[in-house]
């Protein structure tokens, strides 16, 4: 499964209605991107200029969820035509995430004037530091710490949905911006650093002290400050890792312990999303993608609960391993997808032993035959058969059989699967195939149990 970064992780789509930003933030992505195609230089991107002949396309499409805006932000200057293209967005349908780095009449504006959206309307302010020096250097136009909080408060206290995304982090104190927000945020607060420091500060025109200030500040945010800004933070259910600390904590501390804490990592809600956009980005079959544009509500009732499918093989494993390992991820069901359960070399892999092993740990088994491959399938695969083949006829089986219908007839009592096979490794095996046809399906994570060394 692909990894899901940037703006997807937060919205199917974009939109924009000004070319230029007036924060003229140093580290700015959009203003690099701007510079390098030759859009603007490093001295225009201040001058914020509005483009009225976006407007008529902001609205149109199904209805979907759209960040707006991700290259500039709503000023004074800009609020007229940026309230315009939110009317025309909300009125289609689309729900939107405002991404700013807020001015209190601004926002007071657009409450204002859309208080009957609020379900469709959430707010998303950018903080990275509570100290207004740190936040003059690096976002010299935008507003003051003080300012931000306050546009905060008041969208809350209007019933507006609130989150904060302290992305990219300007110092080594965001624990001061986490306390600060949390009593007005309603929904999540993202947390991330600043993504290739030098080059973009210097596409940016940035100047010595500024190059060597995003260094340092790269370099404070080694992998000992991010654990413990994650010890610190783990308990806050708000809290949401972007995609770079996430990388950073499973390089640290490994697949078994992140799986086991799946919602400290992900909002699940959003994580729908980014899926969506990803699998527009790849051409998924119509069907799929019919799915997949479902609102969130209908996407939830889909995944009815389940929020990651495991899978785990049979070799190598003894009993004390084997139910570790399940029991530390929750596991309620094994589902064994194998052909055939018995008649194996080792008595481990006994569809009988594995059955009574793990339901005299409270956690159900079923063999389902019908999610296996044909004998003829595995006996090609076996005698040198090419991988890409079993690939194809496997999901036309899947297809065939409409094994998503039978998973669901399982998942209506059990919410944490195991998809029990034979191998080891999931890179060669119909499991991992099958986990991937429902992951699309559900919306949810890929897990491979594996034993760890020495047990």
């Amino acid at each position: 499964m692909k990894t899901i970064t940037g703006t997807n992780e937060w919205a199917n789509t974009t939109r924009n209605i000004c070319n230029g930003c007036r924060n003229d933030c140093k580290y700015c992505w959009a203003k690099a991107m701007a510079i390098r195609f030759g859009r603007n230089t490093p001295e225009t991107w201040k001058d914020q200029i509005a483009l009225p002949d976006r407007l008529a396309k902001t609205g149109k499409g199904k209805p979907t969820r759209i960040m707006f805006p991700s290259t500039h932000d709503i000023t004074i200057e800009n609020l007229d035509i940026c309230m315009d293209a939110l009317d025309r967005m909300l009125s289609r349908g689309h729900t939107i995430l405002v991404v700013s780095k807020p001015q209190v009449k601004c926002i007071s504006a657009i409450c204002e004037r859309f208080g009957n959206f609020k379900d469709r309307l959430i707010f998303r302010f950018t903080i990275g530091s509570t100290d207004d020096t740190v936040l003059k250097f690096w976002e010299p136009n935008a507003p003051s710490f003080v300012e931000r909080i306050l546009a905060l408060e008041m969208a809350s206290d209007m019933g507006f949905q609130t989150s904060i995304s302290c992305e990219p982090m300007l110092d080594t104190n965001v624990e001061r911006v986490v306390k600060a927000v949390t009593p007005f945020v309603t929904d999540t607060i993202w947390i991330g650093m600043m993504n290739d420091v030098k080059q973009r500060l210097a596409m940016n025109g940035a100047d010595a002290l500024t190059l060597q200030r995003g260094i340092e500040l790269a370099q404070s945010m080694n992998a000992t400050q991010i654990m413990e800004l994650y010890r610190n933070l783990k308990d806050n259910a708000k809290i949401r890792w972007k995609d770079t600390i996430r990388k950073m904590i499973y390089e640290i501390l490994g697949e078994d312990w992140m799986a086991s804490r799946l919602d400290e990592f992900v909002d699940f809600e959003e994580y729908n999303h980014a899926m969506t956009a990803q699998w527009e980005k790849e051409n998924v079959s119509d069907e799929a993608m019919a799915n997949a544009k479902a609102d969130s509500a209908a996407v939830e009732a889909r995944r009815n609960g389940v929020k990651a499918i495991y899978t785990i093989g049979t070799q190598g494993m003894n009993d004390g391993a084997f139910t570790d390992l399940l029991q530390s991820h929750n596991i309620d069901l094994v589902l064994d997808v194998r052909l055939k359960n018995e008649g194996q070399r080792y008595r481990f892999a006994s569809g009988r032993h594995i059955k009574e092993l793990v339901e005299g740990h409270g956690i159900a088994y079923r063999h389902d035959v019908r999610l296996a491959p044909t004998a003829q399938m595995q006996a090609a695969w076996r005698a040198g058969g090419d991988w890409s083949a079993y690939v194809e006829q496997y999901s036309k089986l899947i297809a065939d059989r409409e094994m998503i219908k039978l998973i669901k007839e399982h998942l209506q009592v059990f919410k944490t699967p195991c998809l029990l096979c034979a191998e080891e490794d999931a890179v060669h095996c119909h499991s991992r195939l099958l986990a991937e046809r429902m992951c699309k399906e559900f919306c949810v994570l890929i897990i491979h149990l594996k034993r760890k060394v020495g047990i």
